[in-house]
Parts: structure tokens; C-alpha cells; sequence
């Protein structure tokens, strides 16, 4: 099956490639992480996590502290992924404890970020307006099927994201690529992206579950793990897009070596 194959390719990129994806990511990563825990203690504290029961005023400094995060997330994760994208396709080793800063690649990903988002945010939106005109038309519209309709909405977004992403990694190499080429490269892929989506999708809701779990017997442990698991889904995510750019647009097999 084509995308189990794509995803114990790319598990194999990383944790056969450790070392090298610990000097790529591990100190930014354990930066963002930090940054992002202290901020969603802060929010907890000021009775700002619950959106379904908001303050009457918002203290002052909550808005410098998110753009503080945000900052943070806008420039580690894509540094980092550039710069895994760049190691497995490019062969191109990292420093000792930071890969290289290329900032011209950086804007590049982050343009190509933004570009699938908008992609996958308008179509889902669509599609999901569509749907529920139908449903309400039929009669059938009720509340019952909103969990449905998320469900729906999440599935339809992780394959049209992963349809249109190797426009990331291409951005990473310096490589101009077009949204309808990334789609038109993984159209011999479509129908196993379907499912390669629907499991990436279930690891990413339910393998977190794991630290939170932890955490409610230890706070330490369990931040511990979240750490160790947020790290890993990163990381496993940007080698399915590296592993995708490498087979439907450059031809690479999905055996052999580790790359």
C-alpha cells in the first residue's frame, strides 16, 4: 500500500537519520515548544483559554505576548523545515546545534505556506457550503451531523494539503512550482493520499492524547513527552512532504536508502 510505504519512508528519514535531525531541530523546536507552553500557561492564568467563556476585558500585554509566539512558530518551523527538506534532498549537513540560516528560502516557504492555505482553506469552505445546502435542501441538515461535517472538513483539508505541498520542499531547493503542478505531479498518487491523509490525521489527534494523559499523573514527565511527540509529528511531517516531492516529482523509489 502506497501510503503506508510513504509514511514508513519517511519514519525512516528521521530516525534513521537522528543525528542530523536532532542538530536540525532539536534547540529550535525545544525553543518554539517552550515559548508556546509558557504562553498557553499564560492565557490559563488570565481565564483566556476557554473561547466559549471570555473575559470581559483582555489584560493588557495579551496581544504582545501572541505576536511574540507567533513570531517565534513563523520562524522556527519553517527554518527547520527548510532546512530538513534540504539535508534529505540536497544532501546539505547542518551546523552543530543550528542549520544554516538561508533567509531568501525561508520567505520562499513561508510564501508557498501561505499559498496552500489559502488553497485548502477556500475549497474546504466551499465544499463545506455546498454540502450543507444540499443537506438542508434534503431536509437531512441537523445538529447530529455537524461532528460529521467536521470530520469531513478536516479529511478533505489534509488531502488537499498534501496534494498541493511539494510546492514547500520545492521552495526549500530555490525551485519555482506552481500549486496545479504540485497537483498534477501527485495525480498518479490521489487515491492513496486519501488515506495516506486519513491516517496522518488520526496520528495527529490521537498521539498527543498519550501526554496529556501523562501529564495528569506528571506535569514534568508528561511536558517531557509532549515535547518528544510534538517533535516527532513535526518532523515525520515534513519528510511525508519531502518523501512526496522525491517520488511523484522527482522519480525517487520509496526502498532502499534511508534518504
Amino acid at each position: 500500500m502506497l501510503a503506508w510505504q510513504i509514511i514508513t519512508h519517511s519514519v525512516r528519514q528521521v530516525f534513521g537519520n537522528l543525528g542530523p535531525a536532532l542538530r536540525i531541530s532539536a534547540l529550535l523546536m525545544a525553543i518554539q515548544f517552550s515559548v508556546t507552553t509558557w504562553f498557553t500557561s499564560r492565557m490559563t492564568e488570565l481565564g483566556l483559554a476557554d473561547p466559549l467563556n471570555p473575559p470581559s476585558e483582555v489584560p493588557a500585554g495579551v496581544g504582545a505576548s501572541s505576536l511574540a509566539m507567533l513570531i517565534v512558530a513563523l520562524v522556527a518551523g519553517p527554518w527547520v523545515a527548510v532546512a530538513w527538506h534540504r539535508y534529505v534532498l540536497l544532501e546539505e549537513e547542518p551546523g552543530a546545534a543550528l542549520p544554516a540560516w538561508n533567509g531568501a528560502r525561508w520567505a520562499a516557504y513561508i510564501w508557498a505556506m501561505l499559498r496552500v492555505g489559502i488553497v485548502v482553506v477556500g475549497a474546504v469552505f466551499i465544499g463545506l457550503v455546498v454540502l450543507g445546502t444540499i443537506l438542508t435542501v434534503l431536509g437531512v441538515m441537523t445538529q447530529s451531523n455537524a461532528p460529521k461535517l467536521t470530520i469531513i472538513a478536516l479529511i478533505a483539508g489534509t488531502y488537499i494539503g498534501y496534494r498541493l505541498c511539494l510546492v514547500m520542499p520545492a521552495a526549500a531547493l530555490g525551485e519555482r512550482m506552481s500549486i496545479g503542478a504540485s497537483w498534477k505531479a501527485t495525480a498518479p498518487g490521489s487515491k492513496q493520499i486519501v488515506f495516506l491523509a486519513m491516517i496522518l490525521l488520526g496520528m495527529s489527534l490521537s498521539v498527543p492524547v498519550i501526554g496529556v494523559t501523562i501529564s495528569a499523573a506528571s506535569p514534568a514527565i508528561g511536558m517531557l513527552v509532549q515535547m518528544v511527540i510534538s517533535w516527532g509529528l513535526f518532523l515525520i511531517g515534513a519528510s511525508v512532504m519531502t518523501t512526496l516531492y522525491g517520488h511523484f516529482h522527482q522519480g525517487r523509489a520509496l526502498v532502499g536508502g534511508l534518504k
